[in-house]
C-alpha cells in the first residue's frame, strides 16, 4: 500500500513541477548559448534576461515544490479527500511516510535540476571562476567535494523546513479553530528550537575546538580544517534533526486526527 499511496503522491506533483524543471533547463540553455555572442549588445541584454529568468525559475521550483508538499499533506490528511485516506488500510506511519518520501524525492529532483540548469549557464564563465577560487580557499584541492558538502548542507536544511511544516499542520489541526494560523506558528516555532539546536551544539563544540571558534570571530586566519569541521557537524545535525522530527510527527499524528 505505501508503494501505491507514494505513487498517487508523486504523480499529484511531478507533473506540475516538470514544467519548472523544463523552463529551468531551457532558459539556461538559452542564456549559455546567447551568452556565446555576448559582444553583440542586444543579444548580452537577451542572455542576461534568460539568466534572471533561470534564477527565478529556481526559485519557483523550490517555493512551489516545498508549499505543494504542505498543501498535499493537508488535503490528504485533514482535508475533503482525507476521508477515503483514512477508510483505507493504511496505519499513520505509512501515511506520513509517504508525504515523507514523496518530499524526499522531489526535493532530490529538483535539486538536481537546480544544479543541472546552474551549471549550464555559468560553467566557464567569470561568476564560475570566482565561486571556484573562493571554495578553494576553504576546501585546498578539494573544491568539488566542499561544493558537494554545502550543497548538501542546503539540502538537508529545505528537507528540515519541509518537515518542520508537516509539525505545523499536525500540530495545528489539533486545535478547534484557527488551524491555519496556529499550523503557521507551530511550524514557525519548531524550525526555531531546531535551529538552536544546532546553535547551541555547534556553539558547545566551538568551545572545545579554538579553529572553530575563529570562524565565528575571525581574530585568527582560518585554518581549512575547521571549515571541514563545521560542515561535517552541520549536515550531521540536520540529518539528526530531520529523524528526530520525523518520529516526532509520527508520534502525535498517531495520537489522532481531527479532519476538517
Amino acid at each position: 500500500m505505501l508503494k501505491k499511496l507514494l505513487k498517487y503522491d508523486l504523480k499529484s506533483k511531478l507533473p506540475f513541477l516538470c514544467i519548472f524543471y523544463a523552463l529551468a533547463i531551457g532558459c539556461a540553455l538559452m542564456s549559455s548559448v546567447i551568452g556565446l555572442f555576448s559582444e553583440v549588445p542586444i543579444l548580452n541584454i537577451i542572455a542576461q534576461i534568460f539568466a534572471g529568468a533561470t534564477i527565478s525559475m529556481v526559485f519557483n521550483i523550490l517555493i512551489n515544490n516545498t508549499l505543494r508538499s504542505w498543501a498535499l499533506f493537508r488535503q490528504n490528511v485533514y482535508g475533503d479527500p482525507s476521508y477515503l485516506t483514512h477508510t483505507l488500510p493504511l496505519g499513520k506511519t505509512t501515511i506520513y511516510l509517504s508525504k515523507a518520501l514523496d518530499g524526499l524525492i522531489t526535493l532530490t529532483i529538483s535539486f538536481g535540476v537546480i544544479g543541472l540548469s546552474l551549471f549550464i549557464q555559468y560553467y566557464g564563465t567569470e561568476l564560475w571562476d570566482i565561486a571556484k577560487a573562493l571554495l578553494g580557499q576553504f576546501s585546498g584541492d578539494r573544491t568539488f567535494l566542499m561544493a558537494c558538502l554545502l550543497l548538501g548542507i542546503l539540502f538537508l536544511e529545505v528537507v528540515n523546513m519541509l518537515q518542520c511544516g508537516f509539525s505545523g499542520l499536525i500540530l495545528g489541526h489539533k486545535m478547534n479553530k484557527g488551524k491555519v494560523g496556529y499550523s503557521v506558528l507551530a511550524g514557525l516555532g519548531v524550525y526555531t528550537v531546531g535551529q538552536l539546536l544546532i546553535l547551541a551544539v555547534i556553539g558547545v563544540i566551538a568551545l572545545f575546538n579554538p579553529h572553530v571558534m575563529n570562524l565565528f570571530t575571525g581574530t585568527q586566519t582560518v585554518m581549512m580544517d575547521a571549515v571541514w569541521t563545521l560542515a561535517a557537524v552541520s549536515c550531521a545535525l540536520y540529518a539528526a534533526l530531520i529523524v528526530g522530527t520525523y518520529f516526532l510527527n509520527v508520534k502525535i499524528l498517531k495520537q489522532g486526527v481531527n479532519v476538517d
